[in-house]
């Protein structure tokens, strides 16, 4: 049904918990994360800060997501993309069932669509 949703040009977006779509989402959060981030002061980029969050990276290259976040450190020294995606995401949100966002007890899938039409006449 989404991939359906997807095709038809009266709708600007069909999120249903897969990744498609989301890359200018992700490209927007990496392009202004020092903007989006409230972490980031003049002293965020002393070497004190700056070591802390380097040592931080390379933590998280040593576990399970290492691979993933591995073409994110040199780019992003400080970690304000993952800082950001965490803020947003918030460790909540719905449950995820065979890839896609469902009931807790898997009877209900749940989808959002975004038309393109004004909310307001």
């Amino acid at each position: 049904m989404a991939a359906q949703l997807r095709t038809d040009p009266l709708f600007a977006a069909i999120n249903n918990g897969e990744p498609e779509g989301l890359e200018a989402d992700r490209e927007f959060v990496y392009r202004h994360r020092y903007l989006l981030s409230d972490r980031v002061t003049a002293s965020h980029f002393e070497v004190p800060a700056l070591r802390v969050s380097l040592e931080q990276s390379l933590e998280l290259l040593t576990s399970e997501a290492g691979l993933m976040a591995k073409s994110l450190v040199a780019a992003d020294p400080t970690g304000e993309v993952l800082c950001l995606v965490e803020r947003m995401t918030g460790g909540g949100g719905p449950a995820l069932h065979d890839g896609v966002w469902a009931s807790r007890d898997g009877q209900y899938s749940l989808l959002l669509a975004q038309t393109r039409a004004p909310g307001l006449p």
